[in-house]
């Protein structure tokens, strides 16, 4: 993460999409939810796959919001986007 932050520094190198699938038992959701944000542009959306036995998309930095949750089986995906400020 520290490479793609230093060459997104422009919006034109920003993300508009991110798939993000850990191991569901890592604690990697947290720590990467909140060091991705930066690299997103505006209307920018992450598609997080988890299950919730390991994780909780109530757990997000408070720069993202859901959008959209699905759910198969035992695998969801929340869909999340930066919260927007008035």
């Amino acid at each position: 993460l520290a490479k793609l932050k230093a060459q997104t520094s422009t919006d034109k190198q920003r993300f508009d999409c991110v798939y993000f699938d850990p191991p569901y038992a890592s604690e990697l959701y947290a720590p990467v939810l909140a060091e991705v944000v930066p690299l997103l542009k505006n209307r920018a959306q992450i598609a997080v796959e988890y299950s919730e036995t390991y994780w909780q998309p109530t757990q997000l930095p408070d720069t993202l919001e859901i959008v959209k949750e699905k759910r198969y089986g035992s695998t969801h995906l929340a869909f999340l986007a930066r919260r927007q400020t008035d």
